[in-house]
């Protein structure tokens, strides 16, 4: 990463990856880097295990308790860009987030965690 101010809206634009790769289990991984994709009964447990009242433990766990969240909407990129958003818009600036620039981003500030909206009322989701 160049050292360089980085703006909030490339850093709310870089936002997107961390989230996805926040989403792959760890478990999946194995050190010697070939992914292991779990089979439909472990993955409905998985599912299961995160259902109740203590699905946001995991928020306490020093590596993931802070974190960065994005409303990437819509209604706000066209108030900004003075847009008169339609579909094909939104899904041009939806396809051209950066997310592995986002992610490097979160490194480097140390995010254990990225939650981004995919959509607010609005009828355009991610």
């Amino acid at each position: 990463m160049s050292p360089r101010k980085i703006s909030r809206r490339d850093l709310m634009i870089g936002a997107g990856s961390a989230m996805a790769a926040s989403a792959l289990p760890l478990q999946a991984i194995p050190s010697g880097g070939e992914a292991k994709v779990p089979t439909a009964e472990q993955a409905a447990h998985a599912q299961h295990a995160n259902l109740g009242m203590h699905r946001a433990d995991w928020m306490q766990n020093s590596r993931y308790s802070w974190g960065v969240m994005t409303h990437y909407l819509a209604d706000g990129q066209a108030r900004v860009h003075k847009l008169d958003m339609t579909v094909n818009q939104w899904n041009t600036l939806v396809d051209g987030f950066d997310v592995e620039g986002l992610a490097k981003q979160l490194e480097f500030v140390g995010a254990g965690h990225y939650q981004l909206s995919i959509g607010q009322n609005s009828g355009f989701y991610l």
